[in-house]
């Protein structure tokens, strides 16, 4: 039905990189697709693409996950787990694909344009805390 549009979480997206759908139930999802619905309606014809993205504070941590992190990923990590402090990125193909950073927020933003990007990168240099993700977007 062309005339019939969903946002928020009960919608579920084609992600074409991923290929396959994909139920996102957060705040700036729903948010981004409602603004998509609009823009659709008004004649855009780009379709809609979200980076996955959630948060969550636990035990006094702040998680936050950018991207769809798989079990067969490859992953490097960003400073120390033991310590809760740590951002852990994942590598699929070489390719910097997902992350989860643990009470390190101000990451966030550029983990989400290497997703984003699906920029190769040297692991060894996404593991060195000494260079800031940003330098690497």
């Amino acid at each position: 039905m062309p005339w019939l549009y969903a946002a928020g979480d009960v919608a579920c997206t084609l992600d074409s990189d991923a290929g396959f759908h994909l139920r996102q139930e957060t705040w700036r999802n729903a948010e981004n697709q409602a603004r998509a619905v609009a823009e659709i309606i008004m004649g855009c014809t780009q379709p809609y693409r979200e980076t996955p993205w959630m948060w969550t504070d636990q035990l006094g941590h702040a998680i936050q996950v950018t991207g769809l992190p798989e079990a067969t990923d490859a992953t490097v990590v960003r400073g120390d787990l033991n310590a809760a402090n740590a951002t852990v990125i994942s590598l699929r193909d070489g390719c910097v694909s997902a992350g989860v950073t643990i009470n390190q927020s101000r990451d966030r933003r550029y983990l989400e344009a290497l997703v984003k990007s699906r920029k190769r990168i040297d692991p060894q240099q996404l593991g060195n805390t000494l260079v800031s993700l940003k330098e690497l977007v």
